[in-house]
């Protein structure tokens, strides 16, 4: 080999080296890197939340009851009101007989009705019409208004009210209902005849 090729090829290689060099070395600093830097990447990462969904408020026992004479009545006209639709056919409008006083049910109870194949909403939020429930919200007719009676306990875990229901072009059905536990849980029956107007 000539002298001046030996002198080129020195040169490539010191080149060669140099760059391995400075690889090396930068990876040597990306591997070394300090934990404060490592900390704020994995911060900047992004993270999905594990939150849990928010379980419902448990029902005191009268809304239990409640909501067992409500799925009583429910099972009288399951063909008609639980007829899937979109939107729904009919809205079920409910109302209570608390202390003497027709009132709505307050939110725990409204949240134990849901979800449901049609709408359940507070009394107040209906009108009845001669012989239509009319929805104050849509204008709507061709609904259902419940209204739960006063509970009475005949024992510790046996309770009767009343309970009406007026239906639009039908007007009302009311009777007598007897609610008492049942395996962990209550169920409502109909203990009187059932009046219609």
């Amino acid at each position: 080999m000539k002298s001046s090729d030996r002198a080129a090829y020195s040169q490539i290689t010191l080149v060669a080296v140099s760059i391995l060099a400075f690889v090396g070395c930068t990876g040597q600093q990306r591997m070394g890197d300090t934990p404060a830097a490592v900390g704020k990447e994995q911060q900047a990462q992004p993270t999905v939340s594990s939150a849990a969904t928010p379980e419902k408020t448990p029902l005191s026992k009268e809304n239990q009851v409640r909501l067992a004479v409500f799925e009583g009545w429910l099972s009288k006209y399951e063909d008609e009101v639980k007829k899937p639709s979109s939107p729904p056919a009919v809205t079920c409008f409910l109302l209570l007989e608390v202390d003497g006083k027709v009132t709505d049910p307050d939110d725990v109870l409204m949240e134990a009705l849901f979800p449901r194949p049609f709408l359940v909403k507070k009394g107040s939020l209906c009108t009845k019409r001669g012989y239509g429930v009319v929805d104050n919200e849509t204008g709507k007719a061709g609904n259902y208004l419940l209204t739960i009676g006063a509970i009475k306990w005949i024992e510790a875990d046996v309770a009767e009210l009343n309970f009406e229901v007026y239906q639009s072009g039908l007007g009302a059905v009311w009777g007598p209902m007897r609610v008492h536990r049942q395996d962990g849980g209550w169920k409502a029956e109909r203990v009187g005849p059932v009046m219609r107007s």
